[in-house]
């Protein structure tokens, strides 16, 4: 885990024109680019790998701000990056409704999975 720098909540959500949620901010917060206790998880029949949490310090290797501009075509404008699974998956967080999406790169399809709050419940459990 990288201590999430202050500032760096300030300016994510400045680069993406959206205020995150109180339950988001306490997650990067315990959890800015790193690996979380529970890596593997299913929703119904599908495994789902979280590999880890995108870095979202704005200094350095901001993997936050790499793939908001490098993929930005795949979300809607209300959606973030957060998360990855290391094998070219990214895990979106509808800022709106609190949902998690899944972003398949190699296909470019992109799914719903489960509200935030379950994901959380899945890693940190």
């Amino acid at each position: 885990m990288i201590p999430l720098e202050e500032a760096a909540l300030e300016s994510a959500q400045k680069l993406c024109g959206l205020e995150f949620s109180p339950m988001f901010l306490d997650f990067l917060k315990r959890t800015n680019n790193a690996i979380p206790p529970k890596r593997n998880f299913y929703i119904g029949q599908e495994n789902y790998t979280f590999k880890n949490v995108l870095n979202f310090n704005m200094e350095g290797k901001c993997t936050f701000a790499f793939f908001m501009q490098k993929l930005k075509a795949h979300l809607e404008a209300q959606e973030i990056f957060f998360g990855s699974d290391g094998y070219g998956g990214l895990f979106i967080l509808d800022t709106a409704s609190d949902q998690v999406l899944f972003l398949d790169t190699d296909t470019g399809v992109k799914k719903p999975l489960l509200s935030f709050d379950l994901l959380l419940k899945k890693l940190e459990s």
